[in-house]
């Protein structure tokens, strides 16, 4: 985590975070992708490839904001935010 300041990587590591998948959200959740996206072996919207060839390619689109769809309560300081997305 050499993005985050020392506050941060504390807390990630004090709140035993490996990743940013929320317990409460759903793995296998129909709205999480279509299902002619869902691959067969990861996390529908991991792999970047995917998504350009699927979402991004077709319609010509150079630039995107990608929105969870749930609330993410791990991460809810807005300083971690804008930090984190800034690097």
């Amino acid at each position: 985590m050499p993005y985050l300041n020392d506050y941060w990587r504390d807390q990630v590591t004090t709140r035993g975070m490996i990743d940013l998948i929320s317990a409460s959200y759903p793995v296998n959740s129909p709205i999480s992708a279509r299902p002619d996206w869902r691959p067969a072996q990861r996390k529908p919207g991991s792999n970047f490839e995917d998504m350009k060839r699927q979402a991004l390619d077709p319609h010509r689109v150079s630039y995107g904001i990608c929105n969870p769809l749930y609330g993410v309560q791990m991460c809810s300081a807005r300083t971690w935010l804008t930090r984190s997305a800034a690097r």
